[in-house]
């Protein structure tokens, strides 16, 4: 199998992101967060010279549906919490953390996600960590047949004050 394209539906392609995906790019993030996201800039994300992200969108005829961001050298950019220390001890590697994995509604349960996440891991030498909402099964389901794991729980983590279950996979 090729790492972009999906064996069980082939007709979705795979990319990295570009200047031109900020508008679909921009609406998939907003009906995900619609009390707003603060978090990566796009143009840090594309304009990528250094290797400090990873990403990938998925397209339907052309038009982006899903993607995928990873912050590949996450002390680069933010110094380690007490737990991430932990997480990096523990297993003896640098960290990724990936902030956002976005899915269009009408292509969930597709396998686009789930390839999104496999292209990336297959890319990482790191643990990678991100945040799941805790009341969210299938959130979590979906991490966990990928070989994450739960490893800690943040409370008022996200906007709406929801827990937040820290997901590793090394």
């Amino acid at each position: 199998m090729s790492s972009t394209t999906p064996e069980a539906n082939s007709d979705f392609q795979y990319r990295p992101l570009s200047a031109n995906d900020l508008g679909k790019y921009k609406s998939l993030l907003s009906n995900e967060f619609p009390s707003g996201y603060i978090g990566i800039v796009f143009k840090d994300i594309t304009c990528n010279t250094t290797d400090t992200y990873y990403h990938i969108g998925a397209f339907a005829n052309n038009q982006l549906i899903g993607y995928v961001v990873c912050v590949v050298n996450y002390i680069a950019v933010r110094s380690y919490t007490d737990l991430e220390n932990g997480i990096s001890a523990q297993t003896g590697k640098k960290l990724s953390y990936v902030p956002i994995v976005v899915v269009d509604p009408t292509y969930r349960r597709k396998g686009v996600g789930k390839q999104l996440m496999k292209t990336l891991l297959d890319k990482m030498e790191t643990t990678v960590f991100l945040h799941a909402p805790a009341d969210s099964l299938p959130t979590q389901k979906f991490f966990e047949q990928l070989g994450f794991s739960a490893r800690a729980t943040i409370r008022r983590y996200f906007y709406n004050s929801e827990d937040a279950l820290v997901y590793v996979r090394d």
